[in-house]
């Protein structure tokens, strides 16, 4: 009886110095986590690395799947912030596969790792394989929450924008349906996430060239935004460019320039005049003077664009050469033509330098410097073709100016 009852007290002894040493491994994996929570919110990514790692080392061991997928996602997450997305994928989609054998799919923290291995391959403009991710994180959400929670509302929004990149603009309409009729029935109309929704769907509808239905989607972001955010902030400049766009592209200048003029306004006066947002509008405004055949004018706001680019961007970057460009696309239509050839070089140059001797637009552009000589000259266009064979190789000269020499709506 003495042996059995010294044997029971052993094995209760070490049941309970297991019990410790989950419970101590436990505490430690948790402080580990929280340690690599501050890091990561104080941009101190290989530090917050280290500890996710050892978190999740403990969480693993002591099957903790929850809390070990969370702290991989995370892990992952550093990864993504230093712009080594491959790395991240690389922790977060096998830490998945352990958990889900072990828990199952239909868990929150489930769907947040399927979202952060979407949003990797959304950096990567890899598409087709953002949309996987996205819907199994769709399907959870409602599994878990219902069709009707703020949730599903955001990954729909989400999923729209994605068949927005990919060109699939019906089945981006799909979405941000499905996410404007959550979001109205969960806040009523006039909400800012209503008006982001009329938003998005505008934007679809002016890329599918129905101008009509843009400006209705448009407009009605503009009501919501001006009651609850005032005429002067920044989101309601975005909705008068946007708005101004679209009437650029329906021909009806005058009212492009009303809007544009309205939105460039409150850019200068929320943001200041050397901003981007200055510059991509006074752009714009360039372009429309343009098309309205008032070269002087489009010259000014080009040249203003152009001021700011420098200072923000430096020389050397693609958008310096599209201003470039589309000041070279002015000169040849005030048949200055060696101003126009002095901004194409340049622009030439820059695109070589930045995109390589093969680009397509590289190739645009020798086509239209080839244009231009022979504009000039009045040579005939055989010997407008010498020209351009002995610039770079033989070409075929279209009649008129390639698509690159247009002016650039948001460059």
């Amino acid at each position: 009886m003495k042996k059995i009852a010294f044997t029971i007290t052993v094995i209760l002894f070490a049941i309970q110095i297991f019990a410790q040493n989950i419970t101590v491994d436990t505490i430690l994996a948790n402080n580990y986590f929280k340690k690599a929570d501050v890091f990561k919110d104080s941009s101190q990514f290989d530090s917050a690395i280290v500890y996710f790692e050892k978190a999740s080392i403990l969480y693993e061991n002591h099957e903790e799947w929850r809390k070990y997928l969370l702290s991989e996602t995370k892990h992952g997450e550093c990864y993504q912030k230093q712009r080594q997305l491959n790395q991240a994928i690389n922790i977060i989609k096998p830490a998945i596969e352990k958990t889900t054998a072990q828990i199952g799919e239909n868990d929150t923290i489930v769907s947040e790792a399927y979202y952060m291995v979407g949003l990797q391959y959304y950096y990567q403009s890899k598409l087709d394989s953002v949309i996987f991710y996205f819907l199994k994180v769709l399907e959870i959400n409602k599994e878990l929450l219902g069709e009707k929670h703020i949730a599903i509302a955001s990954i729909c929004n989400k999923i729209g924008v994605v068949y927005k990149d990919k060109s699939e603009y019906d089945k981006a309409l799909e979405y941000y349906f499905k996410s404007l009729e959550i979001r109205k029935e969960l806040f009523g109309e006039k909400h800012v996430f209503v008006a982001d929704s009329y938003n998005n769907i505008g934007i679809i509808y002016s890329d599918k060239s129905e101008y009509d239905k843009a400006l209705e989607y448009y407009f009605k972001t503009l009501k919501i935004r001006t009651e609850l955010l005032g005429k002067k902030h920044f989101k309601m400049a975005d909705t008068y460019i946007s708005i101004g766009i679209v009437y650029l592209k329906k021909s009806e200048y005058n009212k492009a320039l009303e809007y544009l003029f309205k939105g460039l306004e409150i850019y200068k006066e929320q943001l200041g005049h050397k901003h981007g947002l200055v510059a991509m509008t006074y752009n714009i405004i360039g372009s429309v003077y343009f098309e309205k055949l008032e070269y002087d004018n489009a010259l000014q706001y080009f040249l203003k664009s152009l001021e700011i680019k420098k200072e923000i961007l430096g020389e050397k970057h693609i958008h310096m050469a599209r201003s470039y460009n589309n000041l070279g696309n002015v000169y040849v239509k005030k048949s200055e033509y060696d101003k126009a050839l002095e901004y194409f070089f340049k622009s030439l140059e820059m695109y070589k330098e930045l995109l390589g001797e093969k680009h397509v637009d590289v190739a645009l552009f020798y086509n239209n410097i080839g244009i231009v000589y022979f504009e000039k000259s009045g040579y005939p266009r055989k010997v407008g073709l010498l020209i351009i064979t002995k610039l770079h190789g033989t070409f075929k000269v279209p009649c008129n100016f390639a698509t690159t020499s247009s002016p650039t709506l948001r460059g």
